[in-house]
């Protein structure tokens, strides 16, 4: 394989072809100007499609694309090193070496220290507190008492949606119009979420005012799990926007909650992103419908801090943003959702003691005259963070499935040798 960033660039260009197929934001319609066309659906595909969906993408075109973003990061961290280490003409090449040295030591140690990126993904265990002949005991009983309780929350699970999915197919053979269907199926969707939070024996405080229905309302969440949405769907109805999914997923999504009248679009079918785009102006402009749902991280996050809230939702003409802040209390549970499967991921919620958050609904905000989409996005995560104590930070949240490859190092190296040799060719 090729090390150099140069040939990176050129697969960048080749599999633009390909990439044109695939629509960037399902939700943002306009790109920065002066960007080609081409650079930023490039940019997209790689930040809004191969990370969380690298659905459709062969082995090769999903190898190309992390090229693109590894010369990406190149390019810019080229710049960076040629800003931090000015270069003058009486400077000596142990001069210019040491002075590189210097600035790359700081980076290297500055990232041993704090890596808050890396951080806001990590694990939460609790801390240690059992460790001793008194309290060890209570909480091998503890355990016992869970494990005792976690068949009998899951067969509770179980029968609940035995019973519900039957009864809410059923509903579609009723003799009323579907306006009335999808009343009564939102109501079913109400109340089985409200026997989840049951079984999950979830203690929820609600805090704030919800704001009335107005046109072009969106509401937009932090994002730690999918159960969020069950403990807002438990409070009133919510429709989202969200990739279409197979399986027992695309399921629920296309049977169970087309009732709510969700926006669900294929990132790969180019077509749809202009579709979509039209539908969400419109969908939002209509104050008769649910309001629509977003949670603009597009990734989980362990509840300790948020990361870069997209522009899609923020970018619609006119947009009344309402915001909402989950926090969990990790006492009782971890309701984090790491690597792991949705069902192992519920089996462990039931099997620790209960679910405990807050939910905060704050007063609605509009962009401010002259303000970017990317600011106001950025000013509505700084209210969600400090509301619920959050660390606020800049990260694009879908790094998280970008994983560094020995290209990467070694192009990284040649990058550091190109700029010390462009010194020491000077000095010279």
């Amino acid at each position: 394989m090729p090390s150099d960033a140069s040939s990176t660039a050129v697969e960048g260009e080749i599999v633009t072809q390909r990439m044109n197929t695939i629509p960037t934001d399902a939700i943002s319609p306009s790109a920065s100007e002066g960007r080609s066309e081409s650079s930023r659906i490039m940019t997209d595909a790689t930040f809004h499609v191969l990370p969380s969906v690298p659905i459709g993408l062969t082995d090769t075109e999903q190898d190309t694309i992390r090229r693109f973003m590894e010369a990406t990061m190149f390019r810019k961290e080229r710049a960076k090193e040629r800003k931090d280490v000015p270069h003058r003409e009486t400077d000596t090449t142990l001069a210019a070496v040491t002075q590189l040295a210097i600035t790359a030591g700081f980076e290297a140690a500055q990232a041993l220290v704090v890596d808050d990126f890396n951080e806001v993904f990590a694990d939460r265990p609790p801390k240690a507190w059992s460790w001793n002949m008194y309290l060890m005991p209570l909480w091998l009983l503890g355990v016992v008492i869970r494990s005792i309780m976690w068949p009998f929350r899951v067969l509770t699970f179980v029968l609940s949606a035995l019973v519900f999915v039957p009864l809410f197919m059923a509903v579609n053979l009723l003799p009323v119009d579907t306006k009335t269907k999808h009343r009564i199926q939102r109501r079913m969707i109400h109340f089985e979420a409200r026997i989840i939070m049951l079984t999950w024996f979830a203690v929820i405080q609600y805090h704030g005012v919800i704001p009335a229905r107005r046109p072009n309302q969106i509401y937009v969440c932090n994002h730690t799990s999918l159960i969020d949405f069950v403990f807002l769907e438990a409070l009133m109805p919510f429709a989202t926007v969200g990739q279409k999914q197979g399986g027992w997923i695309g399921f629920i999504q296309n049977r169970i909650l087309a009732c709510m009248e969700p926006l669900w679009f294929d990132r790969l079918v180019a077509k749809q992103r202009a579709l979509l785009t039209t539908q969400l102006k419109k969908r939002v402009s209509d104050d008769t419908k649910i309001p629509i749902l977003v949670f603009p991280e597009g990734v989980c996050t362990n509840n300790t801090s948020t990361v870069q809230f997209k522009r899609g939702s923020f970018d619609v003409p006119d947009v009344e943003i309402c915001p909402i802040t989950i926090k969990y209390n990790n006492l009782f549970s971890d309701a984090y959702w790491r690597d792991e499967t949705f069902w192992n991921y519920c089996c462990r919620i039931w099997h620790s003691w209960c679910v405990v958050a807050d939910i905060w609904f704050l007063p609605p905000q509009h962009k401010l005259d002259g303000e970017s989409a990317e600011a106001f996005a950025a000013r509505v995560q700084k209210l969600i963070s400090d509301k619920a104590g959050l660390k606020f930070t800049t990260h694009n949240g879908y790094l998280k499935y970008f994983s560094p490859s020995r290209r990467f190092v070694e192009v990284r190296q040649k990058v550091l040798g190109d700029v010390l040799a462009e010194y020491v060719g000077d000095s010279d």
